[in-house]
């Protein structure tokens, strides 16, 4: 079983902006809003980067866990626009093989659609 699956003692419920349900998630106490995002990133197909998490009006550090959030545990899912501008440096890392290069560019939300302004060169 994945951690997405795992029974668990926090029930976090995911909405959109406009307060559609997106998800429910059983997590352990121990899990992180990283962890949360990946299990969100399979079940809706949304990047990780591009991805932040709100508790009320707090946006959620990635290393923030359930436990430490008051109930009702609900996340306001938020779909972070990509910077055009950052793709450059994706590509500049992708083409130097370097892993932590790319996941800065992917932390300052490259699109990986587009190297520059223009699309891919």
């Amino acid at each position: 079983r994945s951690m997405c699956d795992a029974l668990a003692e926090h029930d976090i419920d995911v909405v959109s902006e406009a307060g559609d349900s997106l998800a429910s998630l059983r997590l352990p106490p121990t899990s992180t809003v990283r962890e949360m995002k990946r299990c969100l990133q399979s079940a809706l197909s949304l990047p990780f980067f591009l991805q932040d998490l709100r508790h009320g009006d707090t946006v959620l550090d990635d290393v923030c866990t359930p436990a430490s959030l008051p109930a009702p545990r609900v996340l306001t899912l938020v779909r972070v626009p990509p910077c055009l501008g950052e793709g450059a440096r994706l590509l500049e890392a992708a083409s130097r093989g370097s892993r932590e290069l790319a996941e800065q560019a992917l932390r300052a939300r490259a699109d990986v659609h587009h190297s520059e302004d223009r699309g891919w060169k």
